[in-house]
């Protein structure tokens, strides 16, 4: 009844006020009467109606009786419209009381307020709710609008903190949407999937809370629990559209590309021309791996793609052809194909980005790095890498990647390493990352390092996998590479017996693998055994015919057989097709070095304490190879001096010849004439012949022998000498070798000297190897009481030891030492046994395959007629091509 009154005087007020269209006083009595009728009837309600809760609704009834008691002019407003009870801060009394309140609004302003925030103008709408929330806090209608227009205005960590003031269960359903929604934001979504229950409680089957419950769920990875959620709305017929666009997130969450694609398809059924289906369907398209579909779609309908749309459509189709361009190709000049259309269409593509610092154009030139990388265009490629890592880019791990392989390539495997390290870092289960840094840390030198890396890195590999949709299981093709790598490791660590042993256990297991067969032919030929390595080359070009490091392997063993005009044909093609290949470019080097003219010269000389050998000597050898003139023939000019002084009396000894040395498959021969001490001209023949790749024999004929003491050439006194030889070489750490030379002297003495050599490795490491050497020699002389040292039978049996360590290497740049320590007895008849040896310490330069030297330094201690003589001397040798 009270209720009804209420209501009554409030119409009747309300047409008294829409009446009176002077401004004179309202009459106070009136008014009066209104206000303590309005309160009386708040306290009844907030009091005794509502079990005497929230005592804070008294105070608009309050505010708005004190505030007409106060008031002493008009209430603002036009005569014409509807008026309303409000304050207004141009009146005294209002501003008295409450100055530091907004005007409030009428009904009607109330709804052009929310109206306005509709329309986009979040802040002036804000700003006057906020008013209306800090004067009223007990009218949740303003709190509960002020939180929509928040959430309007993508302000969620505002509609957050304002659910500290509200209890979410007692809220209207689209508040806790609203709530819900900067949640989801927020990525808070249990708080999100806790607020859009608590609506559905309230509101059973509303679509916007349902909507977003599954959106929820769906962001925090439950994808069957949100299909779930909306399966209410989903067998509706038709399904609402909204759900629809859910149910197609909900799958591209789950990279399930496919059934959102027939998602899309079911939505543009019901709607044709729906923005957000079209372009999802180009979307899902480039997701599924088709960027090429994509960018045909975009170009018939242009409308529904973003800027960013259109650039990430053109960067993964430059991506896709990056990644086509690397497939194989049967014909070799096809290669580059699909890498070359990936660099035109980045290179028009950053033509078009006006800012090269845009993250669009960013992601461009780190594919065009990749780009340059895949098509060997290295220095473009690490030009890319300064310049951005300049500008303070971040580069992500494919791209430290290829700036790695790029400078390896350019053989600076120094800053390779560190590049391949980041990357590796980062992604650890990238397994052509893994061999690039593998083998950075050999180029480097760093040899412990690349063996430590690569058997973990085996080890990471499974042995065997079952392929997609396979059903029976294969062996990883992924470990077998890491594998080949790891014996790979031992040989360039100089252990190529280990390496030969794992690469053999893998032919085994995996007898058709070409790649395995193809680096035990590479084994072999560091072995010393090119034609083992041609029948695996062959076996794997019977394979597979367009192998290119079988083909690069058969040149290498053909030319180390001697047959250099089958390995440079061989070759030929091979440089036409596969320029840029790193084997190729190194075996084309090494062509081009072997037409140069080649120079090696050797410098001997020393002191000694007695004079069976002088007491002072120097001598030098030197050959000058011209460029050759067949690939099989070249000539050649040989200078030999040597000069001692003996018993006070200088004798020297010279000649000079010039020849043509002739190599072939297994044959080597060496002729020449030469003039030189004395007045007969020389001739000199050698030959050597490698019947297969362990044995080899040798002969030589010369006329005028060097071998004969430079003692003898004092007394004019000159001899021929005759040279027949044999080695087995096991490999490159074991050889056994025979000679026997026959010396006859011009003064009616005939010399035999017999020798037996064996060599060991002893122990082999990356950085120092150990070989033992015995020696055996026996020298007989048909003539006594000559003017040289002549026992009528010498013998001797020494053992070397030569200490080898690797000191410096960068590619073909090395530097070795070598410490070679001698001992042994000797045995003169006449003069019984005594102790010789020596030690000699020498450094061994390579500057690269066209210069090298070494020099030494030795101390001898030898036995002649039984007198004990001490000796230094000294050697220096170079080689060169120029």
């Amino acid at each position: 009844m009270v209720g009804q009154l209420h209501g009554v005087f409030c119409q009747k007020k309300q047409a008294y006020l829409k009446s009176h269209r002077e401004r004179d006083k309202i009459d106070r009595t009136f008014i009066g009467f209104a206000a303590w009728f309005s309160v009386g009837w708040n306290i009844l309600r907030g009091c005794v109606i509502d079990k005497m809760g929230c005592f804070n609704r008294l105070q608009y009834p309050l505010i708005l009786a004190l505030t007409m008691l106060l008031c002493d002019q008009p209430l603002a407003g036009s005569p014409q419209a509807q008026r309303t009870l409000m304050l207004d801060y141009d009146c005294p009394g209002c501003s008295q009381i409450y100055s530091s309140l907004s005007r409030l609004v009428s009904e009607a302003e109330y709804k052009q307020l929310i109206e306005l925030a509709r329309g986009g103008d979040y802040d002036q709408a804000l700003r006057r709710l906020a008013t209306l929330v800090k004067a009223f806090p007990g009218e949740s209608q303003f709190l509960y609008d002020y939180i929509t227009v928040l959430g309007w205005a993508g302000r969620d960590e505002q509609v957050l903190e304002q659910l500290l003031r509200i209890d979410i269960d007692r809220a209207p359903a689209y508040v806790a949407d609203t709530a819900g929604k900067s949640a989801r934001n927020q990525r808070q979504y249990d708080t999100a999937i806790q607020i859009y229950r608590s609506a559905l409680k309230k509101q059973l089957g509303r679509q916007q809370s349902i909507l977003g419950l599954a959106l929820a769920l769906a962001d925090k990875g439950d994808h069957e629990a949100a299909v779930e959620i909306l399966q209410p709305l989903l067998k509706r017929t038709p399904a609402p559209v909204p759900a629809l666009e859910v149910l197609a997130y909900i799958q591209e969450r789950r990279r399930d590309f496919t059934s959102a694609l027939s998602v899309y398809d079911r939505i543009l059924e019901l709607q044709s021309n729906h923005p957000g289906a079209r372009r999802g369907r180009i979307l899902t398209a480039l997701r599924l791996g088709m960027p090429h579909l994509a960018s045909e779609m975009a170009g018939r309908t242009p409308d529904v793609l973003s800027e960013s749309d259109r650039q990430a459509i053109e960067g993964d189709l430059a991506a896709m052809t990056i990644r086509w361009g690397r497939l194989y190709s049967v014909d070799p000049g096809e290669r580059y194909r699909g890498t070359d259309r990936a660099i035109e269409l980045l290179q028009r593509q950053l033509n078009e980005y006006p800012d090269k610092t845009s993250a669009t154009a960013v992601r461009a030139r780190l594919d065009l790095m990749v780009a340059y990388r895949d098509r060997r265009r290295m220095e473009e490629a690490v030009a890319i890498h300064k310049a951005l890592e300049l500008e303070g880019v971040e580069i992500p791990y494919y791209a430290l990647a290829a700036a790695g392989d790029a400078h390896l390539y350019l053989h600076q495997a120094q800053t390779a390493v560190p590049l391949l390290e980041a990357a590796f870092a980062r992604r650890s289960d990238d397994i052509d990352i893994g061999m690039s840094l593998f083998y950075a840390y050999a180029d480097s030198g760093n040899l412990d390092a690349a063996l430590s890396h690569i058997d973990r890195l085996a080890t990471r590999q499974p042995e065997w996998i079952l392929p997609p949709g396979g059903s029976q299981r294969e062996w990883n093709p992924d470990r077998l590479q890491a594998d080949i790598a790891a014996a790979l490791g031992r040989a360039y660590a100089d252990d190529l017996e280990e390496a030969q042993q794992r690469l053999a256990a893998l032919a085994q297991q995996a007898p058709n693998n070409t790649n395995v067969r193809k680096e035990l032919g590479h084994i072999y030929l560091w072995r010393g055994w090119p034609r083992l390595a041609l029948d695996e080359f062959l076996s794997v070009l019977t394979l597979e015919p367009n192998h290119l490091g079988a083909q690069t392997g058969l040149v290498e063993a053909t030319a180390m057989t001697g047959d250099l005009v089958a390995a440079d044909a061989a070759l030929v093609p091979l440089v036409e097709r596969y320029g840029d290949d790193t084997e190729v470019r190194r075996l084309e080097r090494r062509r081009q070095t072997r037409q140069l003219r080649e120079l090696w010269v050797q410098a001997l000389g020393g002191s000694s304490s007695g004079s069976a050998e002088g007491s002072d000597d120097l001598g030098y050898e030197t050959y000058l190879y011209d460029a050759p003139w067949t690939p099989t023939l070249r000539p050649f000019v040989h200078g030999y001096y040597a000069e001692a002084t003996y018993y006070d009396k200088s004798v020297h000894y010279d000649r000079l010849g010039v020849g043509l040395h002739y190599r072939s498959r297994s044959i080597e021969l060496r002729g020449e004439l030469d003039d030189g001490s004395s007045t007969d001209p020389g001739l000199a023949l050698q030959l050597a012949w490698f019947a297969d790749d362990f044995w080899s024999f040798r002969a030589g004929l010369d006329s005028r022998s060097d071998n004969v003491p430079l003692q003898a050439h004092g007394e004019g006194i000159y001899g021929w000498s005759a040279t027949l030889g044999v080695e087995h070489r096991f490999h490159e750490g074991r050889s056994l070798g025979l000679e026997f030379q026959h010396l006859g002297l011009s003064d009616g003495n005939d010399r035999r000297i017999l020798s037996l050599y064996g060599r060991q490795r002893l122990f082999t490491s990356p950085r120092y190897k150990l070989d033992g050497t015995l020696y055996l020699y026996q020298q007989r002389n048909s003539k006594s009481g000559a003017p040289y040292f002549n026992p009528s039978q010498d013998r001797s049996a020494e053992i070397t030891l030569a200490n080898e360590w690797l000191t410096y290497r960068h590619y073909e740049k090395t530097f070795r030492q070598r410490l070679l320590i001698s001992a042994g007895r000797n045995n003169q008849r006449g003069f019984g046994n005594d102790t010789v040896g020596s030690l000699a310490y020498e450094h061994h330069w390579d500057l690269n395959d066209r210069l090298g030297f070494s020099y030494g330094l030795s101390r001898l201690r030898s036995v002649y007629d039984g007198v004990t003589e001490f000796a230094n001397r000294f050697f220096l040798r170079l080689y060169a091509r120029f």
